[in-house]
């Protein structure tokens, strides 16, 4: 909510190796760890590295979007979010549509 809210743009936010509130609505979060354990570490892998980020680093929001933007074509979501099962779902990728839309990068690269 803090980051859909006013300000939510510089809301800061920390890059973690572990559950997180991402995780929160998960089926698989077992408190601070995941049933699905490796193939999320492989997941979150692959996504620090397409966005050049490391665990501890903090950004705002605001910043991260404008990173996932830039550097999240549709093919680029595809490939590092292929093992994950709630890609199917179409949520992800329609938010990374629209965000990319608004940072003005069109849809599809």
């Amino acid at each position: 909510d803090r980051l859909r809210g006013p300000g939510g743009e510089s809301e800061p936010i920390e890059v973690v190796e572990r559950t997180d509130s991402i995780c929160q609505p998960c089926p698989n979060r077992a408190g601070e760890s995941c049933s699905s354990e490796e193939k999320i570490r492989q997941l979150d892998s692959s996504h620090q590295a397409l966005l050049g980020l490391r665990a501890g680093e903090v950004l705002s929001w605001g910043a991260a979007q404008a990173r996932i933007a830039e550097r999240v074509t549709p093919a680029a979501f595809h490939e590092a979010c292929a093992p994950c099962a709630w890609r199917t779902l179409g949520v992800c990728e329609a938010a990374l549509q629209e965000l990319r839309v608004r940072a003005g990068r069109g849809a599809a690269e």
